[in-house]
């Protein structure tokens, strides 16, 4: 047992039911199948979806324990429903049991009695929900009754709620009088259903009131009365395990635990995070203590779910090889041992294939043994799972012997289906060192259903890594092929720098149009959300950034796109203010050929009419600066590639979008052509920033301070300052008032 030392510190941590559990937030929305390829819904068992594989957060998918209380809720009112013989409704007996406070209760009882005629005394949800017609009417006041009783039990039982909002306990001689009360009530029932909850209520109280004797003593003397039909049985069950935790005797309530786990499953989550195995010895007596087989395994199910499911998974399979609890812990293995090979997964273009991470040989050859035996209850399963790892662990005539063995997998539903195309598809892409036409032809299969929506669509199934990883192992070896053109169109940005050069944009566009593509490729581009255009617009985009306008203006005018800048891109203020250019009203919406066509006009105007050169450049220089990262048109980059999805592909990575050297070219051209002391002060600061901008992108190292002053705050402060927009400027540009106080 030296394996499952991390076992007993990790449920240390746990106390037994009965004391508050509560778990911490761990935030976030990380999504589960990030990651992994491997879905563990395909055993098909719903009800052990909390205990897949969840890296972050306590339960998978739902996130966080759930209170007992609560998940009992509607089973609760399944069982009142039948004690009424189903002629209430649930919604009454909902309002009673969790809604109504003691008084209305009361009220109603007087009032089937006849005891008053004051019948408004009752509220009108408590008209609403009236038991006056239920027949025998002994049988609603007996309901109201308990329900009375349980209410005033609630000061007592308060601490099993959440650890943020606890009550005083009460005084002992409060409690032992609610005792006293509740044995008459339980002696007094003749209906079973409500013998047993008095039961279980008087259970909770001798908890509460740390009266373990008695607690024991009353189940024990009683528990012949619980019926398999409700759920008392094993709630009250999980308070006498907590009694026996209190007590120190681990092995009496670790087995109690792990029957309520099995046979109660809206207590599994509270019954696995109270089962606390303290050592070997208390462990052995556990198992000692098992009815059955089937309980042994569930106590093996539980050890392997909190700590060791490899070690959980061989004495189940020595029990009984077709158990139902060896499926959870084979799926939690496997999305273990992704856990730590799938950030591996991710290869880099012209860099060697990195060597396989040193398997788990104990979750290996666990899981191959047992499938190679081909005796459990779902061999399917274990054939795909025992591939899985194999290929993984670049055992791939292994692999392969188990994704034969698997092959009715492909028969079985959709999502069994995607998950044996999934693994063999890992197979063949983990062996491949080279692409070529044989390579492409041999994985084309799995590849159209990795693509196919009637697999896609199916409910958890793990498409998207799957989908990631086999574009970037794709993606690489074209580009280790020098098939940069392919490489680039499965995942842009593979070669880095390679679009830094716009002939291979061009190359690009130029492959987009070769009408001969292989099958793969037209698969690929069939579901790629870059076409030809994205290149046109890129190109458009690498021009404008070039002041190659023309050119520009020839590319966005063949894409036609009617995507919108967000503000007027000639706007500029002392202080980059984006959302309010963004709010702005715009009298001229500008798409992104209209604006390098403006571009275009002022430029122009710039050079044939001498007088309206300064304004022209200033507004050119303008639009260059709101090109960049600094200015009010960053979609203006951001969008070439996919215009509807900006994130998808950083322009950054291939053209520097920090550049303001353009901008400041044209202030300082129209500084040059300008006679008016204001406006040359403002092309001045301009400039400014743009030297500014500058500077930001290479800080020296060791350098304190937020900015560094340059020669056109110099030159401002020299040539300016004597005009009323150098005042502005010191309001508003507190690193130049900063520089001018000097």
């Amino acid at each position: 047992m030296k394996q499952s030392k991390k076992f007993w510190t990790f449920l240390s941590s746990f106390v037994g039911f009965g004391t508050i559990i509560a778990l911490a937030c761990a935030g976030g929305d990380w999504d589960e199948t990030e990651g992994s390829m491997f879905a563990p819904e395909i055993i098909n068992k719903p009800v052990y979806e909390p205990f897949f594989r969840s890296q972050y957060l306590p339960f998978y998918k739902s996130g966080f324990y759930t209170n007992p209380i609560s998940a009992c809720y509607e089973l609760n009112l399944k069982e009142w429903d039948l004690y009424f013989n189903k002629k209430v409704g649930k919604e009454s007996i909902s309002y009673w049991l969790y809604e109504a406070e003691s008084k209305e209760v009361n009220n109603m009882i007087f009032t089937i009695k006849g005891t008053t005629k004051d019948i408004p005394k009752l509220s009108e949800k408590s008209k609403l929900n009236s038991l006056i017609s239920v027949q025998p009417s002994e049988k609603a006041t007996a309901f109201l009754y308990y329900v009375g009783f349980a209410k005033r039990n609630e000061t007592y039982t308060a601490t099993e709620g959440n650890g943020w909002d606890e009550k005083e306990s009460p005084t002992a001689v409060d409690i032992n009088k609610q005792i006293e009360g509740g044995l008459k009530f339980f002696t007094n029932a003749k209906n079973p259903l409500l013998k047993e909850r008095y039961l279980f209520q008087l259970i909770r109280l001798y908890y509460f009131n740390k009266q373990y004797k008695e607690a024991i003593d009353l189940y024990t003397a009683n528990v012949s009365s619980f019926s398999n039909e409700t759920s008392m049985k094993w709630r009250t069950m999980e308070y006498i395990a907590g009694v026996y935790y209190k007590q120190k005797q681990y092995s009496q309530a670790n087995y109690l635990y792990s029957v309520v786990f099995d046979q109660l499953d809206e207590h599994k989550q509270s019954a696995y995070l109270s089962f606390h195995p303290q050592e070997e010895k208390d462990w052995q007596q556990s198992l000692a203590l098992a009815k059955s087989t089937h309980e042994k395994a569930v106590l093996w199910q539980l050890f392997g779910i909190a700590n060791d499911p490899a070690l959980a998974i061989r004495e189940i399979y020595k029990l009984d090889p077709k158990a139902a609890e060896l499926d959870l812990l084979l799926v939690r293995l496997v999305n273990i041992e992704e856990d730590r090979f799938t950030s591996r997964l991710m290869r880099k273009a012209f860099e060697p294939k990195q060597e396989a991470l040193q398997p788990n040989y104990t979750i290996l050859n666990t899981v191959s043994d047992i499938a190679s035996k081909g005796n459990t209850s779902n061999p399917d399963l274990w054939n795909l799972a025992a591939a899985y790892l194999s290929y993984e662990a670049n055992k791939y005539d292994k692999g392969d012997s188990f994704l034969k063995s698997a092959e009715k997998a492909k028969t079985g539903d959709r999502l069994i289906q995607a998950q044996y195309y999934i693994v063999s598809l890992a197979g063949k892409l983990n062996r491949a060192e080279k692409i070529d036409a044989a390579t492409e032809k041999n994985m084309l299969p799995e590849l159209k259903i990795l693509f196919d929506h009637n697999f896609r669509n199916v409910t958890d199934v793990r498409m998207n890594f799957a989908e990631r990883w086999t574009r970037n192992v794709l993606a690489v070896l074209y580009a280790n092929n020098k098939e940069y053109e392919k490489s680039e169109m499965i995942v842009p940005g593979t070669v880095a720098g390679f679009l830094d050069k716009n002939e291979n944009v061009k190359k690009m566009i130029a492959y987009y149009e070769n009408p001969k593509h292989s099958e793969l490729e037209q698969l690929f581009m069939q579901h790629d959300s870059r076409s030809k255009n994205s290149y046109i617009d890129l190109l458009g985009v690498r021009y404008a950034q070039q002041d190659m306008l023309d050119s520009s203006l020839v590319a966005f005018n063949k894409v036609n796109s009617d995507a919108t800048l967000l503000g007027n891109p000639f706007t500029i203020h002392i202080k980059d203010c984006h959302d309010c250019d963004h709010m702005a009203a715009q009298k001229t919406k500008y798409t992104s050929a209209k604006f390098i066509e403006k571009m275009i006009e002022m430029k122009n105007k710039a050079k044939v009419n001498k007088a309206e050169a300064a304004q022209n450049y200033f507004l050119v220089a303008n639009g260059f600066y709101n090109m960049t990262y600094y200015g009010n048109a960053r979609i203006f980059y951001e969008y070439a590639i996919n215009p509807n999805d900006k994130t998808s592909y950083v322009k950054r990575e291939t053209q520097d979008d920090l550049d303001c050297s353009l901008a400041l070219k044209y202030y300082l051209l129209a500084k040059e052509n300008s006679t008016d002391k204001e406006f040359s002060a403002k092309c001045t600061f301009m400039a400014a920033k743009c030297e500014q901008n500058t500077w930001y992108r290479n800080v020296p190292a060791g350098y304190e301070g937020d900015f560094q002053s340059g020669k056109y705050f110099r030159m401002l402060k020299k040539e300016y300052a004597a005009t009323a927009y150098y005042q502005e400027i010191l309001k508003e540009c507190s690193y130049f008032s900063l520089f001018n106080a000097k």
